[in-house]
């Protein structure tokens, strides 16, 4: 078991000396030479891979990570060292997706319909025949209602405004201004928020892209 954690501190770059002072304070006494022998057994081990090893610019790890791999390595069974050395960039992966707002508008239905839309669904052995018909109401009330999700919380919902044509002015002036000056710096007081909408055509227009980049606003642009 102690090997495989020091195997496992060597895949991640740790030296010797701080691989000695990090088992020394636990109460475990090893020498450099007992690491460097272990490490030169690893590295006899890898040569034998056909795989190629890249060496490449490596990333620094946050104080969290290293608590989190000292964590799994002085399990009883502690995972294998590939498994250690994929946590810390799924924790980064993980983070970078926190970063994100997704917003989206949609239609919101008033109207009576006993809880029955068009969508049918349909199992293999049946047929469209032996369903209900679904229920249709002729121009049913609605409103359509804009709003955001993030890792952080959810924006307050914006409704617009009945018979409005949603183009770039409106957006800009009626949903993006009123979230850029409440819920963006709520959810994100950094300003750090990356921002994700759909390629409608008020979304993907050169007037919105141009207004959310004067705002120094991050966001995704269509082609992404």
């Amino acid at each position: 078991m102690l090997i495989g954690q020091i195997q496992a501190l060597l895949e991640l770059l740790w030296s010797h000396r701080i691989i000695q002072t990090h088992f020394k304070k636990k109460g475990i006494g090893i020498s450099l030479s007992h690491i460097s022998r272990i490490k030169n057994s690893k590295l006899g081990w890898m040569k034998n891979d056909s795989k190629p090893i890249k060496n490449g610019r490596q990333s620094k790890l946050k104080n969290s990570d290293l608590q989190r791999l000292e964590k799994m390595a002085s399990k009883p069974d502690p995972p294998t060292q590939a498994s250690m050395a994929k946590a810390p960039n799924v924790s980064q992966q993980v983070d970078k997706w926190r970063k994100f707002i997704t917003i989206d508008e949609a239609w919101i239905y008033l109207s009576y319909t006993s809880a029955k839309s068009k969508v049918q669904y349909l199992s293999r052995d049946q047929k469209r025949r032996d369903l209900t018909p679904s229920t249709t109401v002729p121009h049913p009330k609605g409103v359509m209602v804009w709003m955001g999700i993030s890792a952080n919380g959810v924006t307050k919902p914006l409704f617009v405004q009945p018979g409005a044509k949603i183009n770039s002015e409106y957006y800009i002036q009626k949903i993006l201004m009123p979230f850029l000056k409440d819920d963006y710096c709520r959810l994100y007081p950094n300003g750090d928020a990356v921002f994700h909408q759909d390629s409608a055509p008020s979304h993907a227009s050169r007037v919105t892209q141009k207004f959310l980049t004067d705002q120094q606003v991050q966001f995704l642009r269509p082609q992404q």
